[in-house]
């Protein structure tokens, strides 16, 4: 399971950014606005990339987190493991012959 959260974890995501026809109106019909304006609109354009890398980081933190757990969960039921069949050692088993007739 561990696996599996981590291979969804490190997968690419999507985000958005500004289109090309959006950077050519800002290069060409708003090339004009005053400088408070510009930088207003490229903040704009930037906090949309912004804000949709930070969604996509979050879902891979999330998924990397639950591999963890899932990981540390793993490893207890395999000391577990470990611990019971190391305990049976000490037992001797004694097995009768049968009559194979």
């Amino acid at each position: 399971m561990s696996i599996a959260f981590a291979l969804v974890a490190t997968r690419l995501l999507r985000y958005t950014v500004t289109s090309k026809k959006g950077l050519d109106e800002i290069l060409t019909n708003r090339w004009q606005l005053t400088e408070a304006k510009a930088r207003s609109t490229v903040a704009k354009l930037s906090a949309v990339t912004i804000y949709s890398l930070r969604a996509g980081n979050d879902r891979k933190a999330a998924n990397l987190d639950r591999a963890h757990w899932l990981q540390l969960a793993g490893l207890a039921l395999l000391a577990a493991t470990v611990a019971a069949k190391i305990g049976d050692r000490g037992r001797c088993v004694v097995v009768e012959p049968t009559d194979a007739r």
